[in-house]
């Protein structure tokens, strides 16, 4: 068979010479660039690729079972939909009520309708509330914010049912013999009802109900302003000299009295390789302070917020708001909380201090003084120093082996490896019909999700990334559960659907998007997200997640393997290899315009890698001090001891003395009101209010589920295991008992302790 017109782009983005004999095809391009693509750089081999080339040029379509997803697009149509949703849900309440009385309540007639109503209502909820995150279209960001208000009174007024409550109460009463998903589901909606005031009565039920809508607005109100933020810093190149070329040229180009400077965002993209490169340490201070102020405008509503979850607790019974969160979680208490962070705050501070000792000789050496001080800006430039000297590791020539979609392609074929899952991108477009869309931005992509190394027998979900940043999109790398899975009504599936929101540097004219190791890690913690929603399988939606501080271990994990040879090996390529343009480029970019000049080596050398990997622990100590004052601050601001010694809460104190004491970093003075980061710690206006610790646990646990891939890290027995254990169940049995079973022990978190050179 011959293509007689040019390849599809599908083609150029999967297709290798070998690939394609494989598929018992010939092409005929038209254009010398994609035939030099095609045949010459076989970047992205691969079984899985081989059968996506053949699909495409033998008109093969895989048919899921399920249609990709219809985004909002039309504000009216969002908030029609949201009215419908609601609806629907409030009217099975109804239906339920009306049909069957607490006498006669079962498992059966009770909880099965009800979890049936609420997985379409999940469904329907992430997607109708998705818009905001992405959009740029103002006028759909702000019907987002309507449908987050409606939804969130919904969520109150559906919570503080009482009739309904009644009815999982007499269940509950019943005592029916129940084990498993079905066990764990009662429990959770059980619990549900009580954490909403439903053991409450008269005014104090009253007030508890207006306690969690105010909560409600003002973490809508939060989050608006951090969406709304625009700070930033007119700088010129010589201010900004040390930052690397491709980070130059993604800044925006001042006009007017502004015209020989560029505007410098404190989005994450930006801010972070300022931190790290910007050669002087003023101008570091200017931007770190302006990072630090950038969401001044949340100071308020967050020291309500933080005041009204501690009046929520306390109406319920609890001491304080860490008290409700954390008993229904992995951790179960507070007090467990504390010692783990204490033990660990106390094995890092002898290696945080040589590590601040070695920084800080650093800088003495070149400045050529013995007089600076040490500052929370020269962390991250002279972090990068060290690695640099002491590793011989250079972030920006490590970042030439690891242009985005070559290294979004080997994981891909890292989890076909693992899990058995392949990866088929779709072409949808941003073309709106009825009000509704398949992308709500041009910049996604998608990709169908099957079980297996040929696709097309079981479907897994649906997968979506939109990687770039861009005015008004969320501003830091985070995985969506746009639906998750569970089982219909007939017995069929409903499948998952995930994205991927990140803040990646774009391609400029001839080169691509590359990313520093620790993005890619990053990357792969956010692909992990995802990947652990799409294998999830639960009966119902709401176990389909596991408690809020187990939900980053499993991410964690699979961080790892961005530090193994193997891996790193077999997804590093050079950008100059990837297309004939780019070698174009990269010759031009040395200097000599020349066909003859020899590229780079096209895998990342040996020695990089080495070294990449020794210096995968260089000022973690610092690193986990500063998370463990996070975790630390959170905990405080949600576990006062009386009300009254809440409201004379001084959060921006509170905030930048933990810094300081644990970290053991100066600031500008020690008056601790030079900056309001609290103001925009998004995570306390989110899911992780009394959570945050989650992430140095997540640390632990993964360190320790990683030992059964030390010995290979590709293993696919152990992968295969590894899903059907600890992924597959999500939330449906208790997350010690996943562990427990995995590891044929109760975990530890020695392996971590261990890596990390800490004594034990």
């Amino acid at each position: 068979m011959v293509a007689e017109t040019d390849p599809p782009l599908a083609i150029q983005e999967a297709g290798c010479a070998r690939d394609i004999n494989q598929a018992g095809i010939t092409i005929k391009p038209k254009s010398r660039s994609i035939s030099e693509d095609v045949y010459s750089h076989d970047l992205y081999s691969g079984i899985y690729r081989a059968f996506q080339v053949r699909r495409l040029l033998l008109g093969m379509e895989y048919k899921p079972p399920q249609l990709p997803i219809q985004f909002p697009a039309d504000p009216d149509v969002l908030l029609e939909q949201a009215r419908q949703a609601i609806n629907a849900s409030r009217q099975a309440q109804d239906d339920l009520v009306a049909r069957i009385k607490p006498e006669d309540a079962t498992f059966d007639n009770v909880l099965l309708p009800l979890m049936h109503a609420e997985n379409v209502y999940i469904s329907e909820f992430y997607v109708l509330r998705h818009p905001k995150d992405v959009t740029t279209n103002e006028k759909l960001r702000e019907a987002t914010l309507q449908v987050e208000r409606l939804t969130n009174d919904y969520a109150v007024e559906s919570g503080m049912r009482e009739d309904v409550f009644r009815m999982v109460q007499a269940v509950v009463d019943l005592g029916e013999e129940l084990e498993g998903e079905r066990l764990r589901c009662l429990q959770k909606v059980h619990r549900g009802y009580l954490v909403r005031g439903l053991a409450l009565e008269g005014k104090e039920r009253a007030r508890f109900k207006q306690v969690t809508n105010r909560i409600k607005e003002l973490c809508t109100e939060c989050r608006k302003n951090f969406w709304d933020e625009r700070a930033g810093l007119w700088l010129t190149p010589k201010q900004l000299a040390g930052l690397p070329p491709n980070n130059l040229k993604q800044l925006r180009k001042g006009e007017g009295e502004n015209s020989e400077s560029l505007w410098l965002t404190m989005r994450v993209h930006n801010f972070e390789p300022a931190m790290k490169f910007v050669e002087d340490e003023e101008i570091r201070k200017r931007i770190f302070i302006t990072f630090e102020n950038k969401c001044n405008s949340n100071a308020g509503p967050v020291k309500e917020l933080y005041a009204m979850r501690d009046k929520a607790a306390r109406l319920l019974g609890y001491a304080n708001n860490a008290a409700l969160k954390i008993e229904d979680s992995f951790a179960q208490s507070p007090s467990f909380v504390d010692d783990f962070l204490s033990d660990l705050q106390e094995r890092l501070r002898p290696a945080g201090k040589e590590t601040i000792k070695t920084l800080h000789d650093l800088k003495r050496a070149e400045l050529g003084t013995s007089t600076c001080g040490f500052y929370l800006w020269d962390i991250a430039y002279y972090t990068r120093m060290l690695i640099k000297q002491k590793h011989c590791l250079d972030e920006v020539a490590v970042s030439e082996y690891f242009a985005l979609d070559s290294v979004l392609d080997g994981m891909f074929k890292m989890f076909q490896k693992l899990f058995g899952i392949s990866f088929v991108k779709i072409q949808l477009t941003t073309k709106v019909t009825n009000g509704t869309t398949h992308l709500l931005h041009e910049d996604t992509t998608a990709y169908q999700v099957w079980d297996g190394v040929e696709p097309g027998k079981d479907f897994v979900g649906y997968l979506y990334l939109d990687l770039h940043p861009r005015d008004f999109k969320l501003v830091h790398s985070c995985h969506l559960a746009l639906h998750r899975g569970y089982t219909k009504t007939d017995g069929s599936r409903h499948y998952p659907s995930s994205i991927l929101i990140c803040n990646w540097t774009r391609p400029l004219p001839g080169k691509p998007s590359l990313l520093r190791h620790r993005e890619c890690v990053s990357l792969l913690h956010e692909l992990g997200h995802a990947v652990h929603n799409l294998v999830t399988k639960t009966e119902f939606a709401m176990l389909a997640k596991t408690s809020h501080d187990f939900v980053e271990a499993s991410s964690k994990m699979l961080e790892h393997w961005f530090w193994t040879p193997e891996v790193l090996r077999s997804i590093s390529t050079h950008w100059s290899y990837l297309n004939v343009e780019y070698a174009q480029t990269w010759r031009a970019e040395q200097g000599n315009l020349a066909m003859s000049t020899d590229l780079p080596p096209r895998t990342m050398p040996d020695e990089m890698i080495s070294n990449i990997i020794r210096s995968r622990f260089t000022a973690t100590s610092l690193f986990q001090l500063r998370q463990i004052s996070l975790a630390r601050f959170d905990l405080a601001v949600h576990s006062p001891q009386s009300h009254e010694e809440m409201e004379q809460l001084d959060a921006q104190r509170l905030y930048n003395s933990l810094r300081h004491g644990i970290t053991m970093v100066d600031g500008p003075d020690n008056d601790y009101t030079w900056g309001n980061n609290h103001a925009k710690f998004s995570h306390l206006w989110g899911k992780y209010d009394a959570g945050y610790y989650g992430y140095i646990l997540a640390s632990a646990i993964s360190s320790d589920m990683y030992q059964a891939f030390a010995k290979d890290p590709l293993d696919a027995v152990e992968g295969a295991r590894y899903r059907k254990q600890v992924l597959e169940p999500g939330g449906s049995l208790p997350e010690m008992s996943l562990l427990e079973k995995f590891l044929g022990r109760p975990p530890n978190y020695k392996a971590w302790i261990d890596q990390m050179g800490l004594d034990i």
